[in-house]
């Protein structure tokens, strides 16, 4: 599974579109033209439930066996892939979860995640910190 962050510009983009989607799209199109079977959030249906890709991570079924993380400064803003990196690291059946670093800057990592509640700080500190 590929982990990614939009990362919408305002004025620059269509509404719920940015960078990061043509990133994860060039990632899973790579991998699977090498034969690796990968999915993200593209693949879900519009309109669909982004959350099920949660299931693929960490569901009764899941086959997850590594976590990509698209990493941009546009991750670190994104409650969803903390959601999903927490997911794996904790609950999933991902033995690896492997960071691609796509675009810099990579964010100080008291920096990353500025804008979690406070019921969600223990889950920012352990993905932090993973």
């Amino acid at each position: 599974v590929l982990s990614y962050a939009t990362g919408h510009r305002k004025g620059i983009d269509g509404e719920n579109a940015g960078p990061g989607m043509r990133l994860a799209r060039d990632v899973v199109t790579q991998l699977k033209l090498r034969g690796i079977d990968c999915m993200c959030g593209l693949q879900v249906p519009g309109g669909g439930r982004w959350k099920s890709i949660m299931d693929k991570i960490s569901g009764q079924h899941a086959q997850c066996r590594v976590l990509l993380v698209a990493v941009t400064p546009a991750l670190y803003l994104s409650n969803p892939c903390m959601d999903e990196i927490y997911c794996a690291i904790e609950h999933g059946r991902a033995t690896t979860v492997l960071p691609i670093f796509l675009e810099g800057p990579v964010v100080p990592r008291e920096e990353q995640w500025p804008n979690v509640k406070a019921d969600k700080q223990d889950k920012r500190t352990q993905v932090v910190n993973h």
